[in-house]
């Protein structure tokens, strides 16, 4: 946002540039007229001309200005080449009537194109500016004085060049930070929102599942009408939960990646994840996250129920492809494997189910499986058309805090420094008290205003800055009484940036107070002087020419500002409304599918007044509840594996507990070692105890379990690198 408002800014910067100097160019040109070949004068004039014209058209037009701004310099270029050959009359004082246009040249190839290019033409102009200049058509001056020439009209350009490419890099650096703010917002609206989310459906289990299946264990019949309503009622309130539309809400690939990676994790204590999503990777939408969700979740349990393997590798890639968002998942077991040509299509009942719930969402499935190898699934969906939306969310930085000013102060003073090095080596000879004094006020100037740059001036700063700009300007009168030329444009150049830094500092009336108390001295001085008024003009217009830049500049911080703010409170009601449809998607692809699972069938029995409660039931029951209490109580622990084995070790009379003293997650492969470990042990287990606990932060072990039964105790630490410690007590 910033980024483009920035070069739509410059490109109408570069416009009004381009179109003022040449406006002051024909002043200088008046004089000229009469010595110059007119063929050349219709090429080159015709060429400025018509360039600066078109300048506005493109920039206005949102076209960038690439084209009129080459068309521009090259036109500047050939004027330089051939002025020797175009000037008919004898010596001259006098530099070319387009010299303004040179530094103008610079700018725009800047603007337009980068600043390798702006640099590259500006020094070829400068040197053929010199070239010109120690030749009779160019005023035959020194060498020295030539070279100085070329400093202020091509090199001293370069600075302003400098400013633009820093101005440039600060407004990518805004986006990038507006996007980075919204990223993290999205993340913690997310956080916040599955967290609220899982205590809402922590509290429906406890209160309603816990309580209908304790209430069928204790039930004395075999058929218990308000066990029935329990389980009718627990059953009404999880689906609840399940009721929503997200169907056109579209999530940032990230959060694609986390909730794939949650599914799998949730599924199996086998699994291993991994991720790449690629910069710049546009949303997708909810209907397709929920179908590779599901396939992924239902490959994952697969591999865990049949493929006897040590590792599960699920492996998400999301980036782009022809201009469409592309989503792969491949999920990797290292199990026995098959032959899919020895097994008959109709058997293949994962294959088909796999295949049909990713084309019902526009993407596709394959498995391929090798006897001793394993067996691989891919899932791919891409998107049926360039999309380069983003999920919106986030906190946005202020723009004026955002942009790094240092740089842009040692630019400006650099170039007050330029200026004054020039009137000093243009005037000094001539006038050398008033010219000392001119450029020394210049330069305490500048030093006083560059002093906290970007920080309001106060009053008495204000008075010294534009005290000595004024006192620059009188002393700059004095330096010589020939008409003011190429020589005396050091000082208006000087007082440009001082005007400019008040601006900055908050003091638009002292800006424009010394621009144009400037400017009218400079023109008095002419009229006194009984000199040509145009060239005075355009000379003493200089500072408020760059005032009226810099106000533009300010202009464009306002409004984007103004539009970075607004952006901010809606992405904020979208990050709540994407919060919203990620956290029920969890909700129902991993946690609630996780619960059907486990109780969905006890419920579905339950609820039906007619089914018979038998004894089994009711231990079944007792070791669900058992299950759901071990989930909520111990989430780090909290595995499908892990809870069938210690629900079926809990039916064999086997005491299980788990206990949850973390206030954080467990690393992936801390939670993977100790879940392994739990499941081996729990079900090789024949009687007495297991109490497994994690420990809080800061501790060597994560995970601490002892096993005790007729034979003696064992302690087990699981250690925070995944390492396991055996030993007995």
């Amino acid at each position: 946002m910033a980024q483009a408002g920035f070069l739509g800014w410059t490109d109408r910067v570069g416009a009004l540039i381009t179109m003022a100097t040449s406006l002051g160019a024909m002043a200088f040109a008046a004089g000229q007229l009469g010595q110059l070949n007119v063929m050349w004068l219709s090429i080159i004039g015709g060429a400025l001309a018509g360039t600066s014209a078109l300048m506005p058209i493109y920039a206005w037009g949102q076209r960038g200005v690439k084209v009129p701004a080459m068309l521009f310099a090259l036109a500047v270029t050939a004027g330089l080449i051939t002025w020797p050959f175009a000037w008919q009359g004898g010596p001259t004082t006098e530099a070319p009537w387009f010299w303004p246009c040179i530094g103008a040249a610079a700018v725009v190839l800047c603007i337009g194109w980068n600043t390798a290019v702006a640099i590259v033409a500006s020094t070829l102009m400068s040197l053929a500016f010199i070239a010109v200049r120690v030749s009779p058509s160019g005023g035959e001056v020194a060498a020295m004085v030539a070279v100085q020439d070329a400093l202020l009209v091509g090199v001293q350009p370069l600075l302003t060049v400098l400013l633009f490419a820093h101005m440039r890099r600060q407004a990518a650096l805004v986006d990038a930070r507006v996007n980075e703010a919204r990223r993290l917002e999205s993340e913690a609206a997310i956080q916040t929102t599955l967290e609220a989310q899982r205590s809402q459906l922590d509290a429906v289990i406890h209160d309603h599942v816990m309580t209908t299946l304790v209430g069928a264990a204790r039930s004395a019949g075999s058929h218990d009408p308000h066990v029935t309503e329990l389980a009718n009622h627990a059953i009404a309130r999880l689906q609840a939960h399940v009721v929503g539309d997200d169907g056109a809400v579209s999530f940032a690939p990230i959060h694609v990646e986390q909730l794939i990676g949650e599914a799998a994790l949730a599924t199996s204590p086998l699994v291993r994840v991994s991720g790449t999503v690629e910069s710049g990777a546009s949303a997708i939408p909810a209907e397709a996250v929920r179908a590779l969700a599901q396939a992924t979740r239902e490959a994952v349990l697969n591999g865990d129920k049949h493929a006897r393997a040590n590792v599960i590798a699920v492996t998400t890639t999301i980036g782009m492809t022809e201009g469409r968002v592309m989503v792969r998942v491949e999920i990797v077991d290292d199990g026995v494997g098959f032959d899919t040509a020895k097994v008959p299509e109709r058997r293949l009942g994962i294959r088909l189910s796999l295949r049909e719930r990713m084309r019902t969402s526009g993407g596709d499935a394959t498995i391929t499986s090798e006897p001793g190898v394993g067996t691989a699934v891919v899932l791919e969906w891409i998107a049926d058309e360039a999309d380069d939306a983003d999920a919106l969310g986030g906190t946005l930085p202020p723009i004026l805090a955002a942009i790094t000013l240092g740089p842009m102060g040692w630019v400006l003073g650099f170039s007050v420094l330029v200026s004054s090095v020039g009137g000093l080596l243009a005037s000094f000879p001539a006038a050398p008290v008033p010219t000392a004094i001119a450029a020394g006020c210049l330069l305490v100037s500048a030093w006083v205003a560059l002093l906290r740059f970007g920080q309001p001036f106060t009053r008495a700063r204000t008075v010294v800055v534009v005290g000595l700009g004024l006192g620059a300007t009188v002393c700059g009168l004095l330096t010589s009484s020939a008409p003011w030329s190429i020589h005396q444009a050091w000082l208006a150049g000087g007082i440009s940036v001082i005007a400019v830094l008040l601006l900055v500092g908050g003091q638009r009336f002292a800006a424009w107070l010394l621009a144009l108390t400037g400017a009218v001295l400079l023109v008095a001085s002419a009229i006194l002087a009984a000199v040509p008024i145009w060239p005075e003009l355009v000379i003493a217009a200089e500072p408020s020419a760059w005032l009226l830049v810099a106000e533009m500049l300010l202009g464009w911080m306002v409004h984007v500002q103004g539009d970075l703010d607004a952006a901010r409170r809606q992405s904020e009601s979208a990050a709540a409304a994407t919060a919203e449809a990620f956290a029920a998607l969890v909700l129902r692809e991993v946690w609630l599918a996780d619960m059907r699972d486990e109780f969905g069938g006890m419920l579905e029995k339950l609820r039906d007044p007619s089914y018979p409660i038998t004894q089994e039931d009711r231990e079944e029951c007792l070791a669900l509840e058992g299950r759901l209490r071990d989930g909520i109580k111990s989430s780090n622990l909290s595995a499908p594996a892990l809870s069938a084995a210690v629900m079926a070790a809990r039916l064999r009379g086997i005491d299980v507990t788990l206990i949850d003293n973390r206030g954080s997650s467990l690393g992936e492969a801390v939670r993977r070692a100790a879940v392994r470990h739990l499941v081996d042990m729990v079900t090789n287990a024949t009687s007495g105890r297991i109490v497994a606990r994690t420990a809080p932060e800061g501790y060597d072990e994560a995970v601490t379990i002892v096993q005790a039964d007729a034979n003696g105790s064992t302690l087990t630490k699981v250690l925070n690198d995944g390492t396991i410690v055996v030993s007995q007590t």
